[in-house]
Order: structure tokens, then C-alpha cells, then sequence
């Protein structure tokens, strides 16, 4: 996708699962996560502050040949889940002590829901 067509994408996706209260802002460079390794690297990351509704959404450069919809509706739904995540962190002892497992669970909610949506919406 282009610059144009991922910024299009994301405003299309940010009504559709209901964060159009949510301000936005796309940014496209390159960045390393801890996670990156020589067979899966991430193509975007988003931080957000779910008090004020604010969200930075960042994609590689390197990689807009490969963002497709169903990684636009990953990223939103890290807005989504945003606000379960903090509280479950807060309120537990072992998730606090082990922040992998909080980005396990995270990730995988969030995968599973991707897939569900972007099938539901080509029906």
C-alpha cells in the first residue's frame, strides 16, 4: 500500500470498529522492537493513551508493500483491548513481575479478533 491508502485504510477501520473518538496519528518509519528477529519482524507498533483517546500508529517503511487491512485492524484493536491490558496488569502480581506474558496475551487476543473481523467483513 501507499502512504496514502494506509492513512485511507486506517480512517476506514477506525469508523468501522467504533474508535472514530479516538485522535490518531499515523507515522511512517523505520524502528526495531525487541521482538524482531530474521523471521518475523514487526511491520507496525502503536502506543496509545486510552485516557485521552491519543494513539500513534507507526509503520516500517521498509515494509508498506506488505500492510494490508488485517494489519491496520491489528494495531486499532491494541486501542481496543488498551484499557483491559492496564487493569489486568495493575491488578496482577504475576503479570507484573513477568511483562511477557502480558504482550502473550495481548498479541494473541488481538490476532484472534483480527482474523475474526477481517473475515466477518469480506462476508
Amino acid at each position: 500500500m501507499t502512504k496514502k491508502q494506509i492513512i485511507n485504510r486506517v480512517t476506514y477501520w477506525q469508523n468501522k470498529l467504533g474508535l472514530s473518538n479516538w485522535r490518531i496519528k499515523v507515522t511512517f518509519q523505520n524502528f526495531k522492537r525487541l521482538a524482531d528477529d530474521d523471521k518475523y519482524a514487526a511491520i507496525a507498533k502503536t502506543e496509545s493513551n486510552p485516557t485521552y483517546l491519543l494513539a500513534d500508529i507507526y509503520f516500517k517503511i521498509e515494509y508498506l508493500d506488505v500492510v494490508d487491512d488485517p494489519a491496520i485492524v491489528h494495531e486499532l484493536l491494541h486501542l481496543v483491548l488498551g484499557d483491559i491490558v492496564s487493569y489486568f496488569v495493575s491488578n496482577s502480581k504475576d503479570l507484573q513481575e513477568d511483562p511477557a506474558w502480558t504482550n502473550y496475551f495481548e498479541e494473541k487476543t488481538v490476532a484472534t479478533l483480527e482474523r475474526i473481523i477481517t473475515r466477518i467483513n469480506k462476508l
